[in-house]
């Protein structure tokens, strides 16, 4: 369901891979949902990849001290960030579309779709990799069931895209 470039699933293995105890600095997503995103992005590489995740704190306030806003264009603002955060990768991009789920007696239910471009500083390659990915959910077994959210479906999508798959 993931729209990825080429060679990022040939590099998946060693991409996981370097996550581990490596220390990430997380940047805040743009778009609608922004903040969930980011805090969605925090989890899956703190819990299931094992990065030492830098506190959002922290990464917020180096940012608006040194008065720096990632841009996948400028390779020397990337460079001052993971050095001044001392980060071996930086995160960051944006919530491009999230439609609810939604249900209607007169017409079928749609599930809820979650689209996320995410960027990935590497300080060792000096490069930004970009990906969008794309994740529908399910729908609820009855009406009566809890409704997926913006959560429910992103940890899920957010998940494959850092195992790799």
């Amino acid at each position: 369901m993931s729209r990825l470039p080429r060679d990022w699933k040939s590099n998946a293995a060693a991409k996981g891979a370097s996550f581990r105890g490596a220390p990430v600095a997380v940047v805040p997503f743009g778009g609608p949902n922004g903040r969930a995103a980011r805090d969605v992005v925090i989890r899956v590489l703190a819990e299931q990849e094992g990065a030492n995740v830098i506190s959002p704190s922290q990464v917020d306030g180096y940012l608006w001290n040194s008065r720096l806003q990632p841009s996948p264009y400028d390779q020397s603002t990337l460079s001052a960030i993971g050095a001044g955060l001392h980060a071996q990768s930086v995160v960051w991009r944006e919530v491009d579309q999230f439609t609810p789920y939604h249900f209607d007696r007169l017409a079928p239910a749609t599930p809820a779709y979650v689209e996320i471009t995410i960027n990935t500083w590497s300080t060792a390659e000096g490069r930004t990799r970009t990906a969008t990915i794309n994740r529908q959910g399910s729908l609820p077994f009855t009406i009566w069931d809890k409704q997926p959210t913006f959560q429910d479906v992103a940890i899920a999508e957010v998940s494959d895209f850092f195992a790799g798959r």
